[in-house]
Parts: structure tokens; C-alpha cells; sequence
């Protein structure tokens, strides 16, 4: 029983050991997330939903423009004729 015990040992610390290897390696790499990109990660997705809200804003004012630049080039009659159908 004593030789089971010491062959699980060996073979924790061979796992630990390649673990720790593993973690230092990407590490120096730099591709663990540190303090400075977890911000960044964080800042990005807050910029990413604001971005959405500010396209949609957009999107909604470039309809009322074109709304408003027909208004502006149709004839009035025609203007008058289209408001007097909507009533």
C-alpha cells in the first residue's frame, strides 16, 4: 500500500509541476489576462453597448431627416394631400 501511495504522489507533483510550467509559460507570454486587460476587457464591452445604443439613436434620426427633407422638396399640395389622407 505504501508503493500506491508514493506512486500518486510522484504523479501529483508530475501534474502540479507541468501545471505551474504551463501557467509560467503563458504568462510570460503575456497571454493571461492581467489587471490592465481585464479593464480593458471590461471597457471595451461597456464602449460595445454604448456603441449599439448611439447606431440605433442614428438610425433613428437619419429616418426623421429623410422624413423632413421630403417635406421640404415635395410640392405643398402634395404635402397638404398626404397630411389631409393620414387624418
Amino acid at each position: 500500500m505504501d508503493a500506491e501511495i508514493v506512486v500518486v504522489t510522484i504523479t501529483a507533483m508530475v501534474l502540479v509541476a507541468w501545471l505551474l510550467n504551463s501557467l509560467i509559460r503563458t504568462w510570460q507570454k503575456g497571454q493571461l489576462p492581467t489587471g490592465d486587460k481585464l479593464e480593458a476587457a471590461r471597457e471595451a464591452r461597456l464602449l460595445s453597448g454604448e456603441n449599439a445604443e448611439l447606431r440605433s439613436c442614428v438610425s433613428r434620426l437619419e429616418e426623421r431627416v429623410a422624413v423632413l427633407e421630403q417635406i421640404a422638396t415635395d410640392p405643398a399640395h402634395r404635402t397638404a394631400r398626404e397630411i389631409e389622407e393620414l387624418r
